[in-house]
């Protein structure tokens, strides 16, 4: 397993756990919920494609409850541990032919695809905390850094 892709989906899922606790407010905004489904959504379809499978029945902004999400992050995190301890650094680079959700075909390397997953999530958390916010709730802090300091205590 390559480990800078463990340590990145580590953080990724710890990351979301915390997001998903956030939840837990009477505050949280519908639209902070609707954009984590869509992180989960987007996680399952590049893992589809990564399995070679197809990814278009896959809704790319679903309406998903909170015991979706949450249902839906544990499946993702198993799957992802199970994809990453099939592949090498050789597997990694080779390229991947895939189709977006508009149909187009395009090439990227898994280990591309891999740390795009990664980033599209931070960047919709940081949205989600936004929008927590301006509802008066708390936002999660997702922080790496935060993410560090807890696997030293």
């Amino acid at each position: 397993m390559p480990l800078e892709l463990a340590e990145l989906f580590g953080y990724d899922a710890w990351a979301n756990h915390r997001v998903l606790e956030s939840f837990q407010h009477p505050d949280t905004p519908s639209k902070a919920l609707g954009l984590f489904a869509h992180i989960l959504a987007a996680q399952e379809i590049w893992l589809a494609r990564l399995g070679g499978g197809d990814s278009s029945e896959i809704e790319v902004w679903p309406t998903r409850t909170l015991e979706d999400c949450e249902e839906a992050q544990h499946l993702l995190e198993r799957t992802i541990e199970e994809y990453l301890r099939t592949v090498n650094k050789a597997s990694l680079d080779q390229p991947l032919e895939y189709r977006t959700t508009a149909g187009k075909s395009f090439q990227n390397t898994p280990r591309q695809i891999l740390t795009h997953v990664a980033f599209h999530g931070q960047h919709h958390r940081g949205q989600i905390a936004a929008y927590m916010r301006e509802a008066g709730a708390t936002p999660a802090v997702t922080d790496l850094i935060a993410h560090y300091r807890e696997a030293q205590q």
